[in-house]
């Protein structure tokens, strides 16, 4: 990762439920490590698994796969006694990503998985954030990059339109940052498009602290608030639903009032697994072009 090693790390709440999910974690894993060097790189791993059905997994014949899943970048893992929640564990990743004075971090879930312009992306992700402070998230994936394999977004003069949203061109030498900011996706209030998107994205470790602390609290929402009354546990898709109503998205825009995110050349890097059964072919066949 050239120079950005000391101020990047890799974030995973990691859970492991199933034998289908350890080899979900297991093929996720491995397209990271071929997509990034890991020589620098620390990643810190907080494991939410149900101890009780690691127990079953570890006298299967997954053990081996289990015990070396998380194997390089200096991995350092913090095993809980219970599953807590995958917010919870992403919030203790993040501290611990802080205390060790990291300042950027990538969300690394267990069911993603990579392409060959990944690593390029991250990189660029990188250096756009050093070089504007004002950037709080950059995106490799999700909608409107992937959506059903089918429509994405609209390019018109200069401009790409996602559902109101006007994101404009910064552009750098061999990338361009596709931005937009939080005041101005309050103003469109969009519907179906997610802004705080807790996977397959590099963020300033100060800013999704932020984002999650909130979504875990009182104020985190309906959902966190209704999860927290009835002792369950509050997961990142939680989290992301604080940040599609007005009331969190405005506390958000009061932490980080000139806040921007974005993409950078408006390209995908991969696909989550368990949502995208034909992910394969999509990777090889998808249209994935920058637009600089």
């Amino acid at each position: 990762m050239n120079n950005i090693s000391a101020e990047l790390c890799i974030l995973t709440p990691s859970y492991i439920d199933s034998e289908e999910r350890l080899n979900f974690a297991s093929d996720s894993y491995d397209s990271l490590v071929k997509s990034l060097n890991f020589d620098e790189l620390q990643h810190f791993v907080v494991d939410d698994s149900d101890p009780l059905y690691l127990d079953k997994l570890r006298n299967s014949p997954h053990s081996k796969k289990l015990y070396d899943l998380y194997s390089l970048g200096s991995p350092k893992i913090i095993h809980r006694n219970r599953p807590q929640g995958s917010a919870s564990a992403m919030l203790d990743a993040v501290n611990h990503a802080l205390d060790e004075g990291h300042i950027f971090g990538f969300i690394h879930l267990d069911d993603q998985t990579y392409n060959s312009d990944f690593h390029t992306l991250v990189s660029s992700a990188i250096n756009a954030m050093k070089a504007d402070d004002e950037i709080s998230w950059l995106r490799f994936s999700g909608y409107p990059l992937i959506h059903s394999g089918h429509t994405k977004f609209s390019f018109d003069n200069d401009n790409v339109l996602i559902d109101g949203i006007d994101f404009k061109p910064t552009r750098h030498s061999n990338y361009t940052s596709w931005l937009t900011s939080l005041t101005k996706t309050r103003e469109v209030n969009p519907v179906h498009y997610w802004p705080v998107a807790l996977w397959h994205s590099v963020f300033r470790l100060e800013v999704l602290k932020t984002i999650l602390e909130r979504g875990l609290s009182i104020y985190g929402g309906t959902e966190s608030l209704k999860r927290k009354v009835l002792g369950k546990s509050i997961h990142l898709c939680h989290v992301e639903l604080t940040y599609k109503s007005n009331f969190g998205f405005n506390n958000l825009i009061k932490n980080y009032p000139k806040a921007k995110y974005g993409y950078i050349n408006m390209q995908f890097g991969g696909f989550e697994i368990h949502r995208n059964p034909n992910w394969k072919q999509l990777m090889d066949s998808y249209d994935n072009k920058p637009i600089l």
